[in-house]
């Protein structure tokens, strides 16, 4: 078999990984990718919430004023290019639960940091099939359909040249020489490791500090519910494409054994759609999956301490759908124009 030469080589191809090739392809860049397949994976699973602000205070997530302007920008270039409807604004409803609750939310009201992303126009019809509350609040937040977004990538970067391979990489047949990688008959010019949980098993990068987070979800049907906006009881409850299905989660589980659902998970998802829920459902699916979490809540990208050409774009975590296009383009810059990467999310930090 001939050999092949390729600008990169990445491994992987969860939300990381596609929202990095569609970057390089931009840029006109070969690629190769090594991803084997999986229906339960972190970015399959994942139901693409894009939430402003969380916990009982309503804080702001980390950097979203810039995540969400950027994350919005390359979604909807796609969106538009593909004619697809994967991103979305969608309102966030959410319950609250105390009247301290509902005086923290309040007291954001006023703060012009805050302002943009409350939606003074409540709409609550869907509220009432939920059981009662001290009040409702309502959060504009956004939505990625990441499996039907990585999906369609995948077809678009396969038409523009990119090549895909439904394997994991064996790095026992990795050969990483100084001025090139060489993997089976094929070279490279630079390597990405996209991989998710799978770090743990790269043992370029497997000594890194990760805490893995198991998350259960299910697939309910809700008959009398019918809406395109999404719901926070005691747990999320977002509305997919066909109509009166939602998916609902997720629970965290830090000892776990596997991947597998467990019925202790199923058990405690439905104790909390029992209590959140006063209209008839039907468990259509139950699932789950392991999430790429760092040890400080932050993406790890970077190069590899003796390895020039190899770097590392991870532990994206719960909120892949909002990070990575912001960050897949500070790789590029760090990785082709030598511009430094914060320290927050640098390997240098380790």
């Amino acid at each position: 078999m001939s050999e092949a030469n390729f600008d990169y080589l990445i491994v992987g191809g969860g939300i990381a990984g596609t929202v990095l090739a569609l970057q390089l392809c931009e840029n006109g860049n070969t690629i190769k990718i090594y991803n084997k397949e999986d229906e339960f994976s972190a970015s399959n699973v994942a139901a693409g919430i894009i939430n402003p602000v969380t916990g009982q205070r309503f804080v702001k997530s980390w950097m979203f004023d810039d995540l969400i302007s950027v994350a919005s920008e390359f979604y909807n270039h796609y969106d538009q290019l593909w004619g697809t409807s994967f991103f979305k604004h969608t309102s966030i409803h959410r319950a609250l639960f105390s009247k301290n609750e509902v005086n923290n939310f309040e007291n954001r009201l006023g703060d012009p940091h805050y302002d943009r992303y409350f939606n003074y126009d409540i709409e609550k019809d869907s509220s009432k099939h939920f059981r009662d509350t001290e009040d409702w609040c309502s959060i504009q937040g956004a939505r990625l359909d990441i499996a039907g977004f990585i999906q369609r990538a995948k077809k678009y970067l396969q038409e523009n040249g990119c090549v895909f391979v439904n394997e994991y990489l064996d790095y026992d047949q990795l050969s990483l020489d100084a001025d090139q990688i060489q993997y089976k008959t094929d070279s490279f010019d630079k390597m990405v490791c996209c991989e998710g949980i799978g770090i743990l098993k790269n043992p370029l990068f497997n000594h890194l500090p990760m805490v893995p987070a198991k998350g259960e979800c299910l697939i309910l049907e809700v008959p009398s519910i019918s809406t395109t906006e999404i719901y926070k009881h005691k747990v999320f409850f977002v509305p997919l494409q066909k109509e009166n299905l939602f998916w609902v989660g997720a629970n965290y589980d830090w000892d776990f054994e596997d991947a597998k659902p467990t019925s202790k998970g199923y058990e405690w998802l439905l104790q909390k759609v029992r209590d959140s829920l006063q209209v008839p459902f039907n468990v259509k699916q139950h699932i789950a999956a392991i999430r790429p979490t760092g040890k400080d809540r932050r993406p790890y990208l970077g190069r590899h301490h003796e390895h020039a050409d190899v770097f590392l774009f991870n532990a994206l975590g719960t909120k892949g759908s909002s990070l990575a296009p912001y960050w897949a383009d500070q790789l590029i810059e760090f990785m082709v124009e030598g511009k430094d990467l914060e320290r927050e999310v640098s390997l240098v930090r380790f």
